[in-house]
């Protein structure tokens, strides 16, 4: 099965939160449990407010 990461090539994916060491070339990479910063990131990115 391919498991190349479709961050690559996929321009709609502006970070990544993975419960493994994942490299994201320019993106951000968030710990899937470090829910409060990835809030934050999603807030700031699309401008929505909680």
């Amino acid at each position: 099965k391919d498991r190349t990461p479709l961050s690559a090539s996929d321009p709609n994916i502006v970070a990544i939160a993975a419960d493994f060491a994942a490299e994201g070339g320019s993106l951000p990479v968030f710990d899937l449990d470090d829910v409060a910063s990835i809030a934050d990131f999603v807030e700031g990115v699309s401008g929505l407010r909680r």
